[in-house]
């Protein structure tokens, strides 16, 4: 799945839901130091980048 389908679906959501999902977002990521990255690689393919996340 791509970066612009997941934008697609997100936009499928109710604004409730689009909320609910932002503050998911924010309060996940609020648990990690800002020194850390939040993803450990990424890898270029054919249908574009891979990243392996360390959530």
């Amino acid at each position: 799945m791509t970066l612009r389908d997941i934008i697609k679906e997100i936009q499928k959501l109710t604004t409730a839901e689009q909320l609910r999902l932002k503050d998911f977002f924010i309060k996940s990521l609020a648990s990690y130091s800002t020194s850390e990255p939040i993803y450990t690689s990424e890898q270029k393919h054919k249908d574009g980048y891979t990243i392996s996340t360390t959530l």
